[in-house]
């Protein structure tokens, strides 16, 4: 038994779908690994709404001491632009 936790939360926006059509596409999906694969069970636990916006007290903790991040200890190399694609 796997318990797996899945997050389709209502209230925020997504990219190009709505999470009414994902929950059921990845019910079906979970299902199907189930049947093809004798004894492999999932406990699903979906995560459908925000925790915060609940508690009128609660506030985030904000790190204000720091204005600017530090640099970085390593170097990472983003090309101007791509190669040519492969034929």
């Amino acid at each position: 038994m796997y318990d797996v936790y899945l997050i389709a939360v209502e209230n925020v926006p997504g990219w190009w779908l709505y999470m009414d059509n994902v929950v059921p596409f990845v019910e079906n999906a979970m299902q199907d690994l189930e049947a093809r694969h004798p004894g492999l069970q999932f406990r699903k636990h979906w995560i459908r709404e925000l925790a915060y916006g609940r508690d009128m007290l609660y506030r985030p903790y904000v790190n204000l001491a720091r204005t600017r991040p530090r640099p970085s200890t390593r170097s990472t190399s983003i090309p101007a632009s791509s190669p040519p694609a492969h034929r």
